[in-house]
């Protein structure tokens, strides 16, 4: 390891032991789901390279923060709104390792078509949550 990246590792570890945290370990407000209604809630269980798809209904007016939560499996997830718009992904660098988000504006009625494909041959779990927001 560089000597640089080591000085950085030590200097994290020496704040998380002494009980702080440091700035770059905070979660981002905006990321934050405390707050706000989630109005869908779907644990899905993946059998190796599956992939799976679900579809609810987003209200007009009302924006979506789509969060897949991982849970010994590596996906990734596309998700469209609505028949003919392009579909958006999310995928995290970092196997198995922290939410993966999806910001969809509000607009009119439309079904949000969502796939969580797995990107490895193992069994796991991920929890979708759609929390929403409205129109500003």
């Amino acid at each position: 390891m560089p000597p640089h990246i080591f000085s950085l590792v030590n200097a994290g570890a020496a704040v998380l032991l002494l009980g702080g945290a440091p700035t770059w370990a905070t979660a981002a407000p905006a990321c934050s789901e405390a707050g706000k209604p989630v109005f869908q809630d779907i644990p899905l269980a993946l059998d190796g390279q599956g992939r799976l798809k679900r579809t609810i209904d987003l209200p007009a007016g009302t924006g979506v923060l789509l969060t897949a939560s991982e849970s010994g499996v590596d996906v990734r997830i596309e998700v469209q709104s609505g028949p003919g718009s392009p579909a958006v992904s999310s995928d995290n660098p970092v196997r198995r390792w922290g939410p993966q988000r999806v910001l969809l504006p509000s607009g009119p009625t439309r079904p949000l078509s969502i796939q969580v494909i797995a990107k490895e041959g193992v069994r796991g779990r991920v929890r979708l949550q759609a929390s929403a927001f409205p129109a500003a």
